[in-house]
């Protein structure tokens, strides 16, 4: 079942319906509140922040946010897997994990 959610146009102020499953990608726009992204695409702007789309489709920490954590995280589970001589398939998959997150 599609997520919509309500925003508002930042050029006329009305209130749109908007599917959220067909965006891409929602950042701070040039301006004023938050440009977005659609499939296709497509751009629209609205008054919301980043912030408070976040909120509406249920999105506790933004990406930017969490990432950090994650790879703290990560990062002392490698630590304390080293020294374990079966931990090899975790310290791979650690490995792998760390490098994504970092986008290597």
């Amino acid at each position: 079942m599609a997520t919509f959610i309500t925003l508002t146009s930042r050029t006329s102020g009305t209130k749109l319906r908007i599917n959220a499953d067909h965006l891409t990608s929602y950042f701070v726009g040039a301006v004023s509140g938050t440009d977005l992204v659609f499939e296709g695409g497509h751009d629209f702007a609205v008054t919301e922040t980043p912030e408070q789309i976040d909120a509406l489709l249920g999105v506790t920490e933004s990406a930017a946010v969490a990432m950090p954590k994650m790879v703290a995280a990560l990062e002392m589970a490698r630590e304390y897997l080293s020294d374990w001589t079966g931990g090899k398939p975790c310290l791979d998959a650690i490995d792998a994990a760390l490098r994504a997150a970092r986008g290597e």
